[in-house]
């Protein structure tokens, strides 16, 4: 399944850590810094636009729904400067759009509040960001520590684990 990690101050320890999360889900990758979104097929070029950054919410993908292609990778855009990433499945279905281009085209344009309430009855877990650091986490998600003074915020199923419905502020 598809992961979301959220990470400030990145180094080689988080970085490893995304290549790992990429051979488990190689089917595309993505990321949200404070200078935009990104998308690729080559985890590569994600590695290279988070580097140096303070922050970055980085996707990998397994497809289950779509084909594997770089429309198909998160985040999606739903309008207002907001982006979307999911960790999970909806019972949508396109023979070449994901569940989550699909959830993306639907929601476009709404509210905050509206989409967050809508999101938490799917029963999977998102982050709804924009490039300036805000970001809401809907679902669980857990804390992991990659070393003394470096760790990350995932969707990987861990045993500690945080679940809320609130507005983060930036890193």
């Amino acid at each position: 399944m598809c992961e979301i990690i959220i990470a400030k101050n990145i180094n080689d320890d988080i970085i490893n850590y995304i290549y790992e999360s990429a051979i488990l889900n190689p089917d595309g990758f993505g990321c949200l810094t404070q200078n935009g979104a990104k998308k690729s097929l080559n985890i590569n070029d994600i590695i290279l636009s988070i580097q140096g950054q303070p922050w970055a919410i980085i996707h990998t993908r397994a497809a289950t729904h779509g084909i594997v292609s770089k429309s198909n990778c998160h985040p999606f855009y739903i309008g207002n400067g907001w982006y979307i990433f999911m960790n999970g499945t909806l019972p949508l279905y396109h023979e070449t759009k994901s569940d989550t281009k699909l959830l993306a085209e639907i929601i476009k344009n709404q509210p905050i509040e509206k989409i967050t309430q809508f999101l938490k009855a799917t029963y999977n877990n998102y982050i709804i960001a924009n490039s300036k650091g805000y970001y809401y986490k809907i679902g669980t998600f857990s804390k992991l520590q990659l070393s003394e003074s470096t760790y990350i915020i995932t969707t990987k199923n861990l045993t500690k684990t945080t679940k809320q419905i609130c507005p983060n502020l930036p890193f």
